[in-house]
């Protein structure tokens, strides 16, 4: 069985969409007050690539952006598409 560390730094491979203002319910997860986004893409954590999606909060998200180059590919409803990008 694979045991995963405590902390580990994640890299994204491909960042392919936002889907703004989650509802928590649909994810299993609590209601915290905090506004909540899924990150769409391929990352890179604890050794291991995975596709899928990433439950992020607004502070998260802005933090983020301050570090990759996106550029919006698409806008649709709460839904934000990137062009394709390379790290």
């Amino acid at each position: 069985m694979i045991k995963f560390k405590t902390e580990s730094r994640l890299q994204f491979l491909t960042f392919d969409s936002i889907q703004l203002y989650i509802n928590p319910g649909d994810y299993g997860l609590l209601e915290t007050g905090n506004i909540l986004h899924a990150i769409e893409g391929a990352f890179f954590y604890c050794g291991l690539a995975t596709d899928g999606k990433l439950i992020v909060t607004e502070n998260q998200i802005d933090k983020i952006f301050e570090v990759l180059n996106l550029v919006i590919y698409r806008i649709s409803q709460n839904n934000i598409s990137f062009k394709p990008t390379q790290n």
